[in-house]
């Protein structure tokens, strides 16, 4: 699943838009992929200073993310894993309301950031 294929994806420096929309994945899926980097081994050379620091576009809509999931992406995003994220969404997942609305005011009102509102 997700937690498999994070590191991959955390080498993708450029990467701007991802979509993992339906797929079976849920809060560890995406607590991997945005977790701080490990430290260096002793004398190697220090990480970079972000993961997915262009990452502009998430999509997580019908994925399994809870209110866990939602927590694990607002404190990524408290410590400036996503610098440049500017839409998320979470469309059918099984996370409340109440976390989804607590991530998505974090982005601009006039954005096209999106929960499940209708």
């Amino acid at each position: 699943g997700l937690v498999a294929l994070a590191p991959a994806l955390r080498r993708l420096p450029a990467l701007v838009s991802l979509y993992l929309g339906y797929n079976p994945f849920g809060d560890e899926g995406l607590a991997a992929l945005v977790a701080p980097l490990p430290p260096p081994p002793a004398g190697a050379l220090p990480p970079p200073t972000g993961v997915l620091t262009k990452l502009k576009k998430l999509d997580l809509s019908g994925t399994q993310v809870t209110d866990t999931g939602c927590a694990a992406l607002a404190a990524a995003l408290d410590r400036g894993t996503l610098p440049a994220l500017e839409e998320l969404y979470l469309y059918d997942t099984p996370a409340s309301e109440a976390a989804k609305d607590a991530l998505m005011a974090r982005f601009s009102a006039d954005s096209d950031d999106n929960s499940d509102e209708e």
